[in-house]
Parts: C-alpha cells; sequence; structure tokens
C-alpha cells in the first residue's frame, strides 16, 4: 500500500513483525492522500485489537499453567527440550488423558 505511493519502509523495520516503533512511525507518517491514511490507520488499529486478544490469550494459557488441574503435568512436560508453556497446555488439552494410549507408538 505504502509501495503504491512511493513510501518506502526504512530497512531498519525490516523484520515481518509489527514493531512499537513501527507502528508509531506509520502513525506519524505525512500522508497527503486521505483514503490512504484512513486505511493504513485501519491496519494499524486492527494490528493493536489483535495484539490485546494475543495479550489476553497468553495471559489465560500463563493460569491454566499455573491451576490446580493442569500445573503438575505442565511443569513436567516443560522439562523436555523446546517445551514451553505453550506447548504444554496444548498437548494436556488436546490429548486430555494420556493414559487413554496404550503405548508410545498409539
Amino acid at each position: 500500500m505504502l509501495y503504491q505511493v512511493g513510501i518506502e519502509i526504512p530497512e531498519r523495520f525490516g523484520s515481518e513483525n509489527w514493531s512499537n516503533i513501527f507502528i508509531n512511525w506509520l502513525k506519524d507518517l505525512p500522508i497527503s492522500f486521505g483514503t490512504l491514511r484512513t486505511a493504513l490507520n485501519h491496519q494499524i488499529k486492527m494490528m493493536e485489537n489483535i495484539r490485546v486478544e494475543k495479550n489476553l490469550a497468553l495471559k489465560d494459557i500463563r493460569k491454566l499453567a499455573v491451576s490446580e488441574k493442569y500445573a503438575s503435568i505442565a511443569s513436567r512436560l516443560k522439562t523436555v527440550p523446546g517445551v514451553g508453556t505453550i506447548t504444554a497446555i496444548t498437548l494436556i488439552t488436546e490429548i486430555e488423558d494420556m493414559n487413554r494410549f496404550k503405548c508410545f507408538e498409539n
């Protein structure tokens, strides 16, 4: 969208992530096309809303990980290299009862 009107994103924002610094740069960007500014503002607002929802979901996942129901198994799963809170809770909630598998191959 910006490239169409000749605005190039500086190399310092080369990441695919929308950092706070990048979002602030977009907000402060002088744009003479009203429709472009409106569209950009909507995209910025959507990204900010996604961030809020993502943070709320992560907070809920962290609460699950320390809850009485999941804390014991989550802490054991997190001893496996590469398994963090999100992976542990995903495994627990998707598999539910690991005892239903008769052997490792299942």
